[in-house]
């Protein structure tokens, strides 16, 4: 149980950093 809990925050992780790289690429072509 505790292992798939691991293994889904680690993907809920993986996504958010995609997510804020893609927020990123976002403000530096605004500025």
């Amino acid at each position: 149980m505790q292992h798939i809990d691991r293994e889904k925050a680690q993907r809920l992780i993986e996504r958010m950093e995609a997510l804020a790289k893609e927020e990123n690429v976002n403000i530096q072509k605004n500025s």
